[in-house]
């Protein structure tokens, strides 16, 4: 009798098995491409929406700080000569960091203990943090309905009254969709705290205005201004005596700062001269109407324009002094912080961009993932069903079920890796384009290039995983289905 040896399956290299399944693409090429379309559109949606939340949180942050520069020696003046409502000492209180300068200035100027700054610290944030949510999150009608229709610190003395917590507490357990930055509870335990820690920031405030009331009287304001931008030390002593955190070197920065804004507000005054004004329409041949400080400075940014307006100057003459060279100068500066302010402007157009990315585009971004998904395996299943008699030679030649199910997995991944890579290409690009046209220059100079490169690796990464777990029910047919039964199909 013959005796039969059964040989061990030949088993195809990983490499083969690429080049079988690149092989099939390329044959099944339109079908591919489709298949691809849907992996490109989701893909350049997702990486579209997180590109572009990342550059706008890049560039709000860089022209955040850069406005904080600018405006130092506005908000060093409002320091000197404003006191603050009860509401905005609040404000302060929980935006301020333990540690920093502004925290020793608190300390400074009111003579309070660290401790007792920073349990006042500690009220105020969680305080701010219910005051958002109820003046943002709550619409005119739900106000209404938990609050009697009160915002601000209002709201919360409208609730230290007992019947009316109860009947919030009431109404915001039959409104499912809102929730609480805590508990009722803990709402409960930081009204219980109110109005004992209300009397100590007032106390703190207190001292803030009588620090205020003692600059005043040694400078009144216009004198004030005029020491600042002189650089006066007996200024820098006083505030200094009073608490005030303000080292040599950025009493230096702020008196440059004031006086060029005193110096471009100059600038900007002699600009509303009517004889200047004609001889400028006409020398440009502008329409009244396009005569705006922005639109004169831009042209005075020019030597020649400069010198003709130093000329202009002596001849009318105009209440500035200014060499041609410093016209140029404060030219650029005004439309530096024109830049910056129109940028601001756009950034809060756009909400809050600490927010990141709201529940809607969330869920529109959920609903592209899942019409990927179905796409994908429809049009796998499709090619399945295209390959019947393919399916079935392979198995006659003694393709194994895993090989099969292997050979459909990678077209899968095929299709994710080159939809993903053209998506977020797309993505990109659009983010790009719409960051430019909103905030110019700003858009690359802030661009966050390590986290956007993450978000493009996500994207990236989803687009394959869609692609791969789409394909897992279609390769699973193909790998069940029997050879002979396959064949038959016509």
């Amino acid at each position: 009798m013959k005796r039969i040896e059964a040989k061990d399956q030949v088993r195809l290299s990983i490499y083969k098995c690429f080049e079988i399944c690149v092989n099939g693409v390329y044959y099944r090429l339109f079908r591919s491409l489709v298949t691809i379309s849907i992996v490109v559109l989701t893909v350049a949606f997702f990486s579209n929406v997180v590109t572009e939340g990342i550059m706008t949180h890049g560039v709000a942050r860089g022209v955040q700080q850069e406005m904080q520069i600018k405006r130092g020696d506005a908000r060093f003046l409002a320091k000197l000569t404003e006191v603050e409502t009860v509401a905005e000492f609040v404000e302060r209180l929980g935006r301020t960091v333990p540690g920093t300068p502004a925290y020793r200035e608190l300390a400074g100027v009111t003579g309070a203990a660290p401790a007792r700054i920073g349990d006042l610290v500690s009220f105020s944030t969680r305080l701010l943090t219910y005051r958002k949510f109820f003046d943002d999150r709550l619409t005119f009608g739900k106000r209404r309905i938990l609050l009697g229709g009160k915002t601000g610190l209002a709201a919360f003395e409208y609730l230290l009254d007992p019947e009316n917590f109860d009947l919030f507490r009431k109404r915001l357990s039959e409104l499912k969709s809102l929730r609480l930055p805590g508990t009722p509870d803990d709402l409960y335990g930081l009204l219980r705290e109110y109005l004992g820690r209300m009397k100590e920031i007032e106390a703190l405030r207190a001292q803030y205005e009588k620090a205020v009331k003692t600059i005043a009287a040694a400078y009144p304001l216009a004198v004030l201004k005029e020491k600042i931008v002189a650089g006066d030390s007996g200024v820098l002593n006083l505030v200094r005596k009073l608490g005030f955190q303000v080292d040599e070197a950025e009493y230096r920065r702020i008196s440059g700062q004031l006086a060029d804004t005193e110096r471009i507000l100059r600038l900007s005054k002699s600009l509303q001269n009517f004889t200047f004004k004609t001889r400028f329409i006409n020398r440009f041949s502008i329409l009244a109407k396009q005569y705006t400080p922005k639109q004169v400075m831009k042209k005075l940014k020019s030597r020649s324009n400069a010198a003709w307006f130093v000329q202009q100057a002596q001849d009318i003459p105009l209440p500035v002094d200014f060499d041609a060279q410093e016209v140029r100068r404060l030219a650029r500066e005004f439309l530096a912080r024109a830049s910056l302010r129109e940028v601001e402007r756009v950034l809060n157009t756009k909400g809050d961009w600490r927010e990141g990315i709201d529940r809607k585009t969330i869920w529109l971004m959920v609903v592209s993932f899942v019409v990927c998904t179905v796409g994908i395996a429809n049009a796998m299943l499709i090619s399945v069903a295209e390959r019947f008699r393919e399916i079935a030679t392979m198995k006659c030649l003694g393709a194994l079920d895993g090989f099969v199910m292997v050979l459909f997995v990678m077209e899968a991944g095929l299709f994710g890796l080159a939809g993903g890579v053209l998506g977020v290409v797309l993505g990109l690009l659009l983010s790009l384009l719409k960051q430019f046209l909103s905030f110019g220059r700003y858009a690359l100079a802030y661009f966050p290039a390590a986290h956007v490169a993450g978000g493009i690796g996500a994207a990236l990464l989803i687009g394959m995983l869609i692609a791969t777990i789409a394909a897992l029910y279609p390769s699973w047919v193909a790998s069940r289905m029997a050879p002979m039964e396959a064949m038959r199909v016509e």
